[in-house]
């Protein structure tokens, strides 16, 4: 290689230009083509730093910068540098149930360089999503006929409510289909949440069908496994009188008037 051999107050000027455009990003050399010297990417990239010095623009060799003019044999840029930020906490979701949304913010805590990789997102942008997906438990409910008494499940489904009535609580149910009903209760009606829960004397016993549908649960609670009294379950041993058993998708109400919701 030609010795490059450079005019002292040209490089004094140089190397304060380059100074003053110092920044502490690395710096890529490669070769210029076709240059006068006939040096390659091997001899910038090891040639343009003192060896141990940080590679910025002020620790570079005169002829790798556009100060050394006509000399110039590299051509050193900044490394790309990717963006990178973070995603604050997100919201609460705006529903429980059925589709809602939540947001957070993005921040930048370094921004792109010299063609590095952008962010997902802008700085402080506020970015959204969908949360809690899942369809919402339904609050219909479902009547069924008590087995041994004079109705259908047909009859249950079509009676138990007014036709048309979008409230359907127990408290619009007809009397045979709740407790309300007293001897009369043709029909056991829960909400579509959990499985229904029948109850059947054990035969031998002095109960009737309408006794256990209406005396199995502590007053008030919803007629689930859990609440049963011990004289409907196997844990009442020689008391147990009923036996009951879930027999459909229904769930989470009482059958005396009031509803769980």
């Amino acid at each position: 290689m030609k010795a490059l051999l450079p005019q002292t107050g040209v490089w004094a000027v140089a190397i304060l230009m380059l100074m003053a455009h110092s920044n502490a990003q690395d710096l890529i050399c490669t070769a210029i083509p076709n240059n006068s010297y006939g040096v390659n990417d091997t001899f910038c990239n090891t040639t343009c730093f003192a060896k141990g010095a940080a590679e910025t623009p002020d620790t570079l060799a005169i002829y790798c910068t556009e100060f050394a003019e006509a000399a110039q044999v590299c051509n050193c840029t900044s490394a790309p540098v990717d963006c990178v930020g973070t995603l604050g906490q997100f919201s609460p979701c705006t529903a429980s149930c059925g589709g809602g949304s939540q947001t957070a913010v993005f921040t930048i805590t370094t921004y792109a360089l010299f063609g590095g990789k952008a962010c997902a997102h802008a700085d402080g942008e506020l970015v959204i999503q969908a949360c809690n997906v899942d369809p919402c438990p339904s609050t219909d409910f479902v009547c069924l006929a008590i087995p041994g008494l004079p109705a259908t499940n047909d009859w249950c489904a079509s009676n138990c409510w007014p036709p048309g009535l979008t409230a359907k609580t127990f408290a619009n149910a007809h009397p045979a289909c709740t407790t309300a009903g007293g001897k009369s209760q043709v029909c056991i009606c829960n909400n579509i949440v959990t499985p229904a829960v029948q109850c059947l004397p054990i035969p031998g016993q002095t109960a009737t069908p309408e006794w256990c549908a209406q005396s199995c649960w502590v007053g008030g609670l919803p007629q689930t496994i859990a609440n049963l009294v011990n004289y409907c379950t196997t844990d009442g041993g020689q008391s147990q009188v009923c036996s009951c058993e879930l027999v459909g998708p229904d769930i989470g109400s009482n059958n005396n008037g009031t509803t769980s919701n």
